[in-house]
């Protein structure tokens, strides 16, 4: 990983509505709408914000459907709307890896050359597998320094490999620990998006900081019902953005493209994605976040958030 940390990071826990998601621990109901903000603040010139929004597309991977992908890409291209895409590099059930002659590398890397401005991409773990109960089920909670990290050096290989310069982390179940949080640390990532019960249940966390080399930004709305394994009414789901809006001026929105096979459901999608975006709202990329923090280019304000262009 070769971006540098930075000096100073905004740790911000996200204590809106939220499902656990992540394709694993099943649905968890809204939480209760929290927020606040630290004493503190970085001078930041810029444009003020009522609200700060990002999509994270979870589960690229060298499983993926390709056609089903490339559908849900068109509604974030024809939309104009900054997304992440958390890829998985590995799959070891068919010892199959994102490699060179991957087509589903091959489109990531084309995605990258024709929509740069949009899309960019985190590492999602290595596999995507269950290798702990920690919090009910986690590829690296739980796991020691050493077999975390050589989890993590792997998947940042292919990410080398291929030129996808990222120092963006979302962990697979949205669980992770301490250990996860230094070796990410170490290895040169800024910036980690679990969930915000996990940082609650692990870190203690809530609100708003100004200090740690590593940003925790979790996702505090996920598109999808787990209990159903359904797409969310779209009504729940802009309730949902309202509360978050109300609560932080801030929206981490989950979403796993293979929901959106279907017509009808990337309707939806786009109809969501439009509300969330809608007004005085700035849009980024996790990896826009990451990046702006490291510049002190963004950071909270009594009623929104302070970007600079």
């Amino acid at each position: 990983m070769t971006r540098a940390l930075g000096r100073r990071r905004l740790l911000a826990t996200l204590c809106g509505t939220a499902v656990a998601g992540a394709g694993c621990l099943g649905s968890r109901d809204d939480g209760p709408v929290r927020g606040s903000t630290s004493s503190e603040s970085l001078a930041v010139d810029g444009t003020e914000y009522d609200s700060i929004v990002v999509f994270r597309n979870d589960d690229p991977a060298p499983w993926t459907d390709l056609e089903t992908l490339r559908a849900v890409t068109d509604v974030f291209v024809r939309t104009e709307t900054p997304v992440t895409y958390s890829v998985v590099v590995s799959d070891d059930n068919a010892d199959e890896r994102l490699d060179a002659d991957h087509a589903v590398a091959a489109y990531l890397d084309d995605l990258r050359a024709d929509h740069g401005d949009l899309v960019d991409l985190a590492v999602h773990g290595y596999t995507h597998t269950k290798e702990t109960e920690f919090l009910g089920r986690s590829e690296f909670g739980g796991l020691n320094a050493a077999a975390q990290r050589d989890r993590i050096t792997a998947a940042t290989d292919l990410f080398d490999d291929h030129g996808w310069d990222t120092d963006v982390f979302v962990p697979p179940y949205n669980t992770y620990d301490e250990t996860t949080a230094d070796v990410l640390a170490d290895e040169g990532f800024s910036l980690v998006s679990g969930n915000w019960y996990t940082l609650e249940d692990q870190f203690d966390v809530e609100g708003y900081q100004l200090d740690g080399d590593l940003t925790h930004l979790p996702m505090n709305l996920s598109m999808e019902d787990w209990d159903t394994e359904s797409v969310r009414d779209i009504e729940t789901l802009k309730r949902g953005i309202d509360r978050n809006n109300e609560a932080s001026g801030l929206n981490v929105i989950m979403l796993h493209y293979y929901f959106y096979a279907d017509q009808q459901q990337r309707e939806t999608l786009e109809e969501l994605v439009e509300y969330a975006t809608a007004g005085d709202t700035k849009a980024l990329t996790l990896g826009e976040v990451a990046d702006k923090l490291d510049a002190g280019a963004i950071a909270p304000t009594e009623d929104g958030w302070i970007v600079d262009e």
